[in-house]
């Protein structure tokens, strides 16, 4: 009853036993935590907000033996290895015709390590984008992944996909990341209205209203208040714009948090990530030395 796969009908009794074979090698290892970062819109920055997420996961979270996952996808461009100089070159077309030939050995060939110690797995392949068994290749993935690691973080591409609503639905969180516009706030609006119809969406989702600019005696171009009113009973948090850390960041290659670890970008995750990410269960002591 403990073993979760993703069986196409009818079943054979090979993929039943390849199956059972790989849970039991799985043994009692309890399910990874999947936090998904979802953009309402293009050029939100979602895959910024993810990449240092899963930095601080892997740095400032992850006990000794813990793993961290970044996945992407958003295959017609792979944008996690291409900020972090990462891209996967291993082609995939034998296993997009036939995904259940994704298993732990085939992801331990495909995924690439960060210094930072946490794993990549992000691929450009546009033609999986349409392909008739991307639906099946995305889920049984991250099914495997989800046996391989403890945390996963999963960048989401801006569109509509077919298998976008059953992957949130297995999420343990969701961060919707938006920009202060009306159109990107409307966007948003959606997305929560979406999000509350799913009967299995996680009850953790917060808004993350990205490259926040403002003023001591200006303020905001969208208030906060204003904002309250429309995201209703949804937590919103502001990431204020640091230009000079991302782009930096983007030009070497490396996560934000490796160019300034205590830059306003990077604080302002760090409290997302331990204020809503982790408050449903116990967050390690972090050493002062």
């Amino acid at each position: 009853l403990g073993v979760q796969d993703w069986l196409p009908k009818p079943v054979d009794a090979d993929a039943i036993a390849e199956a059972l074979s790989r849970d039991m090698r799985s043994g009692q290892r309890p399910a990874a935590r999947v936090h998904a970062v979802l953009p309402a819109v293009a050029g939100a920055g979602s895959t910024s907000v993810a990449v240092t997420l899963a930095d601080l996961f892997a740095t400032e979270i992850a006990r000794p033996g813990e793993s961290v996952a970044l996945v992407d996808l958003d295959f017609t461009l792979g944008p996690c290895g291409y900020r972090l100089n990462l891209s996967s070159g291993l082609p995939l077309d034998n296993v997009i015709i036939d995904p259940r030939r994704i298993d732990t050995e085939l992801t331990a060939l495909i995924r690439q390590r960060h210094a930072r110690g946490f794993y990549v797995y992000s691929y450009a392949n546009r033609t999986l984008v349409t392909h008739v068994n991307c639906y099946e290749f995305v889920l049984r993935l991250l099914e495997v992944l989800a046996s391989a690691h403890d945390y996963i973080i999963v960048d989401f591409p801006y569109h509509e996909t077919d298998w976008r609503q059953d992957i949130l639905t297995g999420a343990d969180s969701i961060t919707l990341v938006t920009e202060a516009n009306l159109p990107a706030v409307k966007h948003a609006i959606d997305l929560i209205q979406l999000l509350a119809s799913i009967q299995q969406a996680p009850d953790i989702t917060e808004v993350l209203v990205n490259k926040d600019k403002h003023s001591f005696f200006g303020g905001r171009r969208l208030s906060e208040d204003t904002l309250r009113k429309l995201f209703g009973a949804t937590p919103f948090h502001f990431i204020p714009l640091d230009q000079a850390t991302l782009t930096d960041a983007l030009d070497r290659g490396v996560p934000p948090p490796m160019v300034d670890g205590s830059a306003e970008f990077v604080k302002a995750l760090r409290g997302h990530l331990r204020n809503h990410l982790l408050r449903d269960h116990a967050q390690p002591e972090v050493s002062k030395s």
